[in-house]
């Protein structure tokens, strides 16, 4: 842990050890006292990676440059809702109104985050990871993307066929629960698509013994 990132934003930032760790359990219902924020901030001390992620998100830093492995170049992003990958869990949508952190090179103010949820997409993106999306940038056939339609708001691979005249949607996860849709670019709900590509996944689920059982075929 950097000992003097930490201390330096969260004075920059207007707190004290008190105040942090009164806010991290008011909003993020994570228990902390103000000796250990203490210890983090003096580098006696390194947070797991869950208080990692919480503190990035007060300070609006990532958690590379609170740990010293880059320069701060981040921005903040806002999270509108959920994006299904094979499932819809409403319990995402208390995130909408909050904001994901962005530090690729791509920033513009029309820039959005999504909520995965389900397993269709892993292990590139995996249940609860954070998708920042480009709606400004033209998609192409490989690229991963976010599409609504209707009430379908979905994270896939976008396929172009010109020949046969279609779009694809298609899942990474090869299983029958996952399903391609098919849009033919002549019918009607072809001019109500709307596709953004996804262009940053925030990785936040540290411990994610699933996706790492996948892995080994033995998810």
């Amino acid at each position: 842990m950097s000992k003097s990132v930490l201390k330096s934003k969260i004075k920059e930032n207007g707190y004290t050890y008190k105040s942090i760790s009164e806010k991290i359990l008011n909003e993020y219902s994570y228990k902390i006292s103000k000796e250990s924020i203490a210890k983090y901030a003096d580098g006696s001390r390194t947070p797991e990676p869950k208080l990692l992620v919480i503190l990035s998100d007060i300070l609006n830093v990532t958690v590379d440059y609170l740990i010293g492995n880059e320069t701060l170049d981040v921005s903040k992003v806002p999270i509108i809702g959920t994006a299904s990958c094979g499932s819809l869990d409403i319990n995402y949508l208390q995130d909408i109104g909050k904001t994901a952190l962005y530090n690729g090179d791509f920033y513009t103010p029309e820039l959005y985050c999504v909520i995965a949820s389900g397993d269709s997409m892993a292990s590139e993106i995996e249940n609860g990871d954070e998708i920042i999306c480009d709606p400004n940038t033209i998609s192409k056939s490989g690229d991963m993307v976010h599409y609504k339609i209707g009430d379908e708001s979905a994270i896939k691979i976008l396929l172009e066929d010109e020949d046969a005249n279609i779009v694809q949607f298609i899942p990474y996860n090869t299983s029958d629960t996952f399903k391609t849709t098919t849009i033919r670019k002549d019918e009607e709900m072809y001019n109500d698509l709307i596709i953004s590509k996804v262009v940053a996944v925030n990785k936040l689920n540290f411990n994610n013994r699933t996706a790492r059982l996948r892995q080994i075929g033995r998810g």
